[in-house]
């Protein structure tokens, strides 16, 4: 009787689905709000800890960080800036592969496409 409450009562506490927000464009974040985002900038996979979730982002650009490879320099880090709905900053990271393609941290590091 005891598992089956604590079964019933982790059920009710679970919390909808997050989508992490995406940027599907890519160009470079504009100077005058570069520096204002990156001081700001919370990790985007974290907007439901700040009870951000439901708000609606907008990407406003990227900005190069790095390179991923030191030794060849090949493969570029770049940090992708949005903004949400009530005018709070938040950050994803994109990789760009020698080819050119942009992909994320995650299916770089681990080749695969995150089943979020």
């Amino acid at each position: 009787m005891e598992l089956e409450k604590a079964r019933n009562v982790s059920k009710k506490q679970t919390t909808p689905s997050f989508t992490t927000p995406v940027a599907t464009e890519f160009f470079m974040i504009d100077a005058s709000e570069e520096m204002n985002a990156k001081e700001n900038a919370w990790s985007i996979e974290n907007m439901p800890g700040h009870k951000a979730e439901n708000r609606t982002t907008k990407y406003i650009g990227s900005h190069f960080e790095g390179f991923m490879d030191l030794d060849t320099k090949d493969i570029r880090r770049y940090f992708d800036y949005f903004v949400d709905s009530a005018g709070e900053y938040w950050y994803g990271v994109r990789v760009m592969l020698p080819s050119g393609e942009l992909v994320s941290m995650e299916e770089y590091l681990f080749g695969a496409k995150s089943k979020k």
